[in-house]
């Protein structure tokens, strides 16, 4: 038989086995999480072994896994994800431009006309697409969990949709760190400290101290990712009307361009390093049903202030009648729904700090250390041109009148360090170009 011939041979027994053979396993990969999804988690009424065995009675766990599980290690179990992402596009599309011509008028005098010109102009725009994402669900060890305690793994994905591009793994907060670092008493000490080296708290040689009898007082650094806000300045086009006389003393308005220079701020990451430490007893001196309140991290504590002077502080805050310019200023709301700022907070906590910078004139209103918001005259004239609001003391939504109107011209939206800016052209209230 040539090489030809006898490759596609293999190939279709191979074809036939795989359809003969595995009916189960490539319904539960076409649709893992259709229908059959209920039956896919654990019941707190049955064992890790009843669990693990109706896994293989429907061909999710193959043979051999099952068997590496029985012999007490963890396994990894496949799963394909279909996941909904945005990508970014780049089209084009003719847009009316005002541009200005020299004309000669019945009295031979050169005028400035405007008049209108159709121009190609790209912009960007958000499509979304579906991708298949194959993830490893891992089913704990024998004896790593209680038998009652129940097990979700083989849901479906909550992020279907995402309204913003992946963004990388932003790193947990002081809250969320301190919550992993915490032992239950579903797990085993040996667990605990395989979970807390994979948080890079411990490492493999004082795991083996640790099993040689010697209790553990850890004490590392450990990186977290944080943002600072950063202004910088750039230069803004902007189209004004002046003032002017024409050659018969005639007052008209002209059309005319001026570069403006805008303040923004930026969120820049950075890696800050924290002491973190924790306490492990030797081995056997506690039950593995113990639990511990998790490591301790430098300059962070969980509990809240409820001191007397706070109390009374908030007391006082709370008589306090605002001002008709905070109210004021408190009623105005992003013109965009999807804006993302802070919405609950008592006017009596809030107080008004006006201040100059960069030659803007800013109203910032702020409860304690904390800004909600920020009100900017940038050219000028006394009236509001930057309407900026804050969250979690971080801007997150920005409002900008760029041509001395009265209407927005530019939105812009931030997340996680990315910024996205929306532009107005018709200053309708809708986005028109995403830049």
């Amino acid at each position: 038989m040539n090489p030809t011939a006898s490759f596609c041979l293999r190939v279709i027994v191979s074809g036939a086995l795989l359809i003969c053979g595995s009916t189960n396993i490539s319904a539960f990969q076409d649709d893992p999480f259709g229908s059959s999804s209920d039956s896919m988690a654990k019941k707190t009424t049955e064992t890790w072994q009843q669990y693990m065995t109706r896994m293989n009675a429907v061909g999710v766990v193959d043979g051999p896994t099952f068997k590496r599980w029985q012999s007490g290690q963890s396994v990894n179990v496949p799963r394909t994800v279909a996941v909904m992402r945005m990508r970014t596009e780049t089209r084009s599309r003719r847009v009316p431009v005002t541009m200005m011509r020299t004309e000669t008028n019945d009295d031979g005098q050169e005028i400035q006309v405007p008049y209108t010109e159709n121009r190609t102009q790209s912009y960007t725009v958000q499509v979304p697409y579906t991708e298949q994402v194959v993830q490893n669900v891992k089913i704990p060890a024998p004896g790593t969990q209680a038998e009652n305690s129940p097990f979700s793994g083989f849901s479906g994905p909550k992020n279907a949709h995402l309204p913003f591009p992946p963004q990388r793994q932003q790193a947990p907060s002081f809250e969320d760190f301190h919550k992993s670092t915490v032992k239950a008493g579903a797990e085993t000490w040996q667990a605990y400290l395989n979970r807390l080296k994979t948080l890079k708290v411990v490492n493999r040689q004082q795991i083996s101290q640790w099993k040689k009898g010697q209790p553990l007082e850890i004490k590392t650094n450990v990186p977290f990712t944080r943002t600072r806000q950063e202004t910088r300045t750039r230069s803004v086009p902007v189209t004004r009307m002046v003032t002017q006389t024409n050659d018969d003393g005639e007052t008209i308005q002209v059309p005319t361009q001026q570069i403006v220079q805008q303040n923004y701020t930026v969120q820049v990451p950075y890696t800050e390093m924290v002491a973190v430490s924790v306490s492990i007893p030797a081995m056997g001196a506690a039950a593995d049903s113990a639990t511990n309140s998790g490591a301790k991290i430098s300059g962070w504590s969980g509990k809240k202030n409820n001191s007397r002077s706070a109390r009374a502080a908030k007391k006082s805050r709370s008589n306090k009648k605002p001002s008709a310019r905070l109210i004021s200023l408190m009623k105005i709301r992003p013109k965009q729904s999807q804006a993302r700022y802070d919405r609950k907070y008592d006017l009596s906590e809030l107080d008004i700090r006006d201040f100059e910078k960069d030659g803007s004139r800013i109203q910032e209103v702020k409860r304690g250390s904390r800004t909600l918001r920020q009100f900017a005259d940038t050219d000028g004239d006394n009236k509001i041109d930057t309407w900026i609001f804050f969250k979690d003391d971080e801007e997150s939504y920005r409002e900008q009148d760029l041509d001395g109107d009265g209407k927005v011209d530019q939105y812009q939206f931030r997340e996680d360090g990315k910024v996205r800016n929306g532009i107005d052209e018709d200053q309708d209230g809708e986005i028109d170009i995403w830049d």
